[in-house]
């Protein structure tokens, strides 16, 4: 019964909002104009971070800004935006080299597209924004989450950087890509592979409460799905990967003299 209690605890309860002050802390939230992204630039903002919204467009994200600040009542300066385009190896290397120290750095900007889609450097939309443009960003900027270390050694503030990932990831299948070529992001590069395998929406689920919860649960909360309009299982593989990438990325870390890491890397789902 206890399992019972616990899932059912997950339904109908909230996690606790941290309430620590951060003030002074510099921290940069790509895909901060909506979502996820705009509502931890908020909290940020709110607990005293001064937050930089990254962000492909700049009305967006202006908006986004004046959003928070007329919310929180902010003065001028707190919440700056700053324009990163994901598909563009050239302009996530041109943001990153515009970034001073920072305390965290929240990788969360992501799509999920339906239509194959080619951008500029030649791979598929979805495979460049969530997994390479991802990981090129994290590279490029953990060096700037070192230096925060060592300007605020003694302080005992650890530098943050999190990989927004998702549940999804629990449904990628690498076999699928793996009997194509033997190289998977070649295989999610390849038209032929777009969208392959049974799409799949999230249905709502009669849960033992008698109630309709959207619950992600794999037997039961998936289903298949006739519609071209749907999610491939490619967003399910670029989710997994997102989780490989934050662990590569935390193997760079270098330690200090007590073994723990000097920057912490973690991915959130």
């Amino acid at each position: 019964m206890s399992a019972i209690f616990q899932k059912a605890y997950t339904f109908f309860s909230s996690l606790p909002i941290p309430r620590t002050r951060i003030d002074g802390w510099r921290i940069l939230v790509t895909g901060a104009n909506t979502g996820l992204g705009f509502e931890a630039a908020k909290h940020f903002a709110r607990q005293g971070a001064s937050v930089i919204l990254a962000c492909r467009s700049r009305d967006k994200a202006l908006n986004a800004k004046a959003q928070i600040d007329a919310l929180l009542g902010l003065s001028p300066g707190i919440v700056r935006v700053s324009i990163v385009d994901m598909e563009s190896f050239d302009s996530i290397k041109n943001f990153a080299s515009s970034v001073g120290p920072l305390d965290g750095i929240v990788l969360n900007a992501g799509i999920a597209s339906g239509v194959w889609n080619v951008t500029g450097d030649g791979w598929e939309r979805t495979l460049q924004v969530n997994v390479l443009g991802t990981a090129l960003l994290g590279r490029l900027l953990l060096p700037r989450a070192l230096e925060r270390r060592k300007g605020a050694a003694g302080t005992g503030v650890v530098p943050t950087i999190s990989i927004v990932s998702s549940q999804m990831y629990q449904f990628a299948e690498f076999e699928r890509y793996i009997k194509i070529e033997g190289n998977i992001v070649k295989a999610l590069n390849d038209e032929n592979s777009f969208g392959m395998g049974d799409r799949y929406v999230m249905a709502p689920r009669s849960c033992f409460c008698g109630s309709f919860c959207n619950y992600p649960i794999r037997s039961t909360m998936l289903i298949k799905s006739k519609s071209d309009l749907m999610t491939p299982r490619r967003y399910s593989m670029t989710k997994l990967l997102t989780i490989y990438i934050a662990r590569e990325l935390a193997a760079l870390v270098p330690k200090a003299s007590d073994g723990n890491p000097i920057v912490i890397v973690n991915c959130v789902s």
